[in-house]
């Protein structure tokens, strides 16, 4: 019959008084049903394997998930920062180690998840009612995903002396919205940047200090020069001229008249020097007369026409007057050496108890990386006169071509008194 599978069946048959009359039997091809169990039975077994596979799958992925969460859970728990998940009723559903660790000094209790179900606790136990407030608003605002992220400092301490900063994030995507809130001890940063603060002050105040030494130094050489040196350098003039007045031939009035030359360059020179040392008029006639001195004096000298505008008066500080008139001295000799300008316009205002100082020119104007550079000495020396009396300078190329100094300080600036006491610097 070829390959196949047959299915025989057989009965007797019995007449009324139970003699076998005839026998009866049949012959079915079954062949379809039993490639269809085996069919079955395959794919039966395909599958048991195919679970036994994707069991030995999961098996091995739920060890690598269980891994990676340990992996996780033990690097954020590793981590100094306190840390919290928040859900979206603002409630903490999960912390790490530091955060459960965490005692805040004026509270008496760990803030850990179990005894904090919500993080308003937290921050009740260290802000004031307001700080309170404000974190709350913010973390209202992240849920309603009206801001993505929020950061504050604040202090936590009996003796004031510990910081924080806490800085508030949402989960990116879509999905369930969660904050991560992480705490950070920034106290070594505070202390720092107050060091620094007090370096940097402590530094302003000494140069400060040796500008205000070195102004008393010119002045003091400029009456030496004025008092002494002029007065001999005068003395002597007076002296070859009365020689040369006595007569002694015409040898004799050429040596004289040649000495009383030199004489009288010596004392020009002289003033020169002691007018650029310390103009003595600063002092005595004030520092509107001073300018109107100097700008006369540089544009007869450098050929640039300069322009000046000032106030009928005005009254600061000597300290404000000396670095007012130095920065207005410095800001004209960059451009006389660097500018390359034929004009030069110098105002001076008064404006919301300010003394305004507003220099600028025609030249070429300053690049910006050269008001950056580290050996541009005389714009660090006016930056540092400005900081010296409480006012600001700022330097910057004009649109229309050229440079624009603008310098201004408090009109009631006082003199500042330096004190140079606390250890080395």
């Amino acid at each position: 019959m070829g390959d196949g599978f047959m299915w025989p069946r057989g009965w007797i048959e019995c007449d009324a008084k139970g003699r076998i009359s005839r026998l009866i039997g049949t012959l079915t091809d079954i062949t379809l049903r039993k490639e269809a169990e085996l069919a079955c039975t395959r794919q039966n077994d395909m599958l048991e394997e195919q679970v036994v596979q994707r069991t030995s799958e999961v098996e091995v992925a739920t060890r690598n998930l269980h891994e990676a969460v340990r992996f996780t859970r033990g690097v954020i728990n590793s981590l100094s920062s306190r840390l919290c998940v928040l859900d979206e009723n603002g409630r903490v559903v999960a912390t790490n180690q530091a955060w459960r660790e965490f005692t805040c000094p004026r509270c008496a209790k760990s803030v850990a998840c179990g005894e904090n179900p919500t993080a308003k606790d937290f921050y009740m136990a260290c802000w004031s009612a307001s700080d309170c407030k404000q974190v709350q608003r913010a973390i209202a605002d992240l849920l309603a995903r009206r801001r993505a992220n929020y950061q504050f400092e604040y202090e936590c301490g009996t003796d004031g002396d510990r910081w924080f900063e806490m800085v508030v994030t949402r989960f990116a995507g879509e999905g369930a919205i969660r904050l991560v809130i992480r705490h950070d001890d920034i106290t070594q940063r505070k202390q720092d940047a107050l060091e620094q603060r007090r370096i940097s002050e402590r530094l302003k105040q000494l140069g400060g200090h040796l500008q205000t030494v070195r102004e008393e130094q010119s002045a003091l050489i400029a009456r030496e020069l004025h008092d002494e040196l002029g007065a001999t350098l005068t003395m002597l003039k007076l002296g070859l001229s009365a020689a040369a007045d006595s007569g002694g031939g015409a040898a004799a009035d050429s040596f004289y008249s040649s000495m009383i030359g030199l004489t009288d360059k010596a004392l020009q020179a002289t003033k020169r020097i002691s007018s650029s040392l310390r103009p003595a008029m600063l002092d005595t006639l004030g520092l509107l007369a001073t300018l109107r001195w100097y700008v006369r004096q540089f544009s007869e000298t450098t050929g640039i026409r300069t322009m000046l505008r000032l106030p009928d008066y005005v009254r600061v500080a000597d300290a404000a007057n000396i670095s007012t008139f130095r920065i207005i001295q410095e800001g004209l000799t960059n451009i006389a050496k660097h500018a390359g300008a034929s004009r030069a316009w110098v105002h001076v205002s008064k404006c919301n108890g300010m003394l305004v100082v507003c220099i600028s020119d025609n030249g070429s104007g300053i690049q910006p990386a050269d008001m950056g550079r580290s050996d541009a000495f005389g714009i660090i020396g006016m930056r540092e006169r400005a900081k010296y009396v409480a006012g600001e300078l700022n330097i910057f190329r004009r649109p229309a071509g050229g440079t624009r100094l603008a310098f201004c300080v408090p009109l009631d600036c006082r003199n500042p008194e330096p004190s140079l006491s606390g250890g080395p610097i």
